[in-house]
């Protein structure tokens, strides 16, 4: 007597996938089968981060690279798809903290080598959910070499691979602006920066007799949201320029804690408004805070070149090179002998975060920038 089969109205893939997955990993379905008349095919997977959940542009690429797995292991060609995760340790450590502090406690409390037991308890707490959300979609990955990107093995491939690309010239180490969170205290990449666009609530200009100062409007602007707000400095110039007609020149700024660390201003060569500047070799006052001293004394510098603080400039300032030396003046001897005009010789610098660093600087008014640095 045949049993009578009935097919439900919808289809319940939970009720067959999950069995069908296992069995096909208990059996090793998806180990790679070697066969040396056939060229090896293999897919590392882009590691998704051990913090999130997989989301359509995961599931997009993840079938993308098991179309293309299948398919080779269907024509007999060698074939592994190497799994694993990231340790995405900003989204880390950003949840890990907000656990602690249910629980009172902070990472200062804890210090560093308690806080790293932390994460890798909380790694191996939650670090599998995105795998398993990876077997649900049906990812036909060599699970038995799985890695996470802090694997000890893996780390120090790493290593070696940037030290090999560093030998060989093809990639560079050398200081460079980062973005900086203060509140976890650590450098971010730009991926991890949220850019918002605001507009300062405070206006005011020098020199406006009907509309003065007003100190207390600042800071109550301030302390409603301390960002967005534009500041136009006027650095006076050291002498006047003809054709000028101005005694100062302005730069604006998000950061005005930057101006003290201001080493010169650099304008577009081909902008009208400072043509008279660049062609005359015009120089600008700049702050420069005294060792223990409230007040601030006025240096000359030269205008057009000087060291880039912000990122925009930075990405500008492909003319502008830097040398950092054990001998300073050595150097400039050499390359004065080599027709090399600096600005001027070798200085000390007496106060800020380069207290005792030597240094010395040339600009051409064609666009090239050089400077030397002795640190302290």
């Amino acid at each position: 007597m045949s049993q009578k089969f009935e097919m439900g109205k919808t289809f319940q893939p939970q009720q067959i996938e999950q069995e069908l997955y296992e069995r096909w990993e208990r059996e090793g379905a998806f180990l790679p089968r070697q066969n040396e008349n056939r060229k090896p095919f293999t897919i590392v997977m882009p590691p998704p981060n051990i913090t999130g959940q997989l989301h359509m542009g995961h599931a997009v690429n993840i079938t993308m690279q098991d179309i293309l797995i299948r398919f080779h292991r269907m024509l007999g060609d060698p074939t592994l798809w190497v799994p694993g995760t990231d340790h995405a340790s900003i989204a880390t450590e950003n949840k890990i903290v907000e656990q602690m502090r249910l629980e009172g406690l902070s990472k200062e409390d804890l210090g560093r080598e308690a806080f790293l037991e932390r994460a890798w308890a909380w790694k191996e707490r939650y670090g599998g959910q995105i795998t398993r959300q990876l077997r649900r979609l049906g990812a036909s990955c060599d699970w038995s070499r799985e890695r996470f990107t802090m694997d000890e093995g893996l780390s120090k491939a790493v290593i070696k691979v940037f030290v090999d690309l560093y030998r060989a010239g093809l990639i560079y180490k050398d200081k460079r602006l980062v973005n900086w969170d203060p509140k976890f205290q650590t450098a971010i990449s730009d991926l991890e920066v949220v850019a918002i666009e605001k507009r300062g609530s405070f206006s005011w200009a020098s020199g406006d007799a009907d509309k003065p100062f007003d100190a207390a409007a600042l800071a109550k602007a301030l302390a409603k949201d301390p960002s967005g707000h534009m500041y136009h400095f006027r650095y006076p110039l050291a002498a006047n320029v003809a054709g000028y007609g101005k005694d100062h020149i302005v730069v604006a700024t998000t950061r005005p804690e930057t101006m003290l660390g201001d080493t010169g201003v650099a304008v577009h060569p081909e902008d009208a408004r400072y043509a008279a500047l660049v062609a005359a070799g015009a120089k600008v006052k700049l702050a420069i805070l005294k060792a223990g001293d409230s007040r601030v004394e006025l240096i000359e510098y030269v205008t057009a070149g000087g060291r880039p603080y912000d990122r925009q400039v930075n990405d500008v300032g492909a003319m502008h090179i830097a040398f950092q030396v054990e001998n300073i003046d050595e150097v400039y001897r050499r390359m004065v002998d080599h027709g090399v005009r600096f600005t001027a010789p070798p200085a000390t610098i007496p106060a800020g975060p380069m207290a005792g660093w030597r240094w010395t600087y040339f600009f051409d008014p064609d666009g090239v920038s050089l400077e030397i640095i002795q640190t302290a």
